[in-house]
């Protein structure tokens, strides 16, 4: 009987931690999955120059994917036409219920 309740709190605590680093995880993943979208979209303005239908294209995949895609252009120069890109995203934890929004701004030339 003295080993049972030594073993039933070494698996409760085992679970409990499991399940922090679970939504730990999840958390890092959107961040990194919002990086990776946003590095996307800069990649693909710089390839088209600019093209009106890929920054339509890539903020509709933004507003899909729950994020808020932002292109302006901030050229200095009118031949060379560079775009500021800011992605507003969402990253939650659901066990602790923690929203978290962040802002990712970069420049396409």
């Amino acid at each position: 009987m003295k080993s049972v309740i030594p073993t039933v709190t070494i698996i409760l605590g085992v679970t409990i931690m499991t399940c922090i680093s679970v939504c730990l995880i999840s958390f890092q993943l959107q961040i990194t999955g919002a990086r990776e979208f946003h590095g996307a979209c800069i990649d693909s303005i710089e390839a088209s120059y600019g093209s009106p239908e890929v920054i339509s294209s890539c903020i509709s995949s933004a507003s899909e994917k729950g994020y808020t895609l932002q292109v302006t252009n901030e050229a200095v120069y009118d031949d060379r036409p560079s775009y500021k890109v800011i992605l507003t995203y969402t990253a939650r934890i659901l066990l602790f219920n923690i929203n978290q929004v962040s802002t990712l701004e970069g420049f396409a030339c």
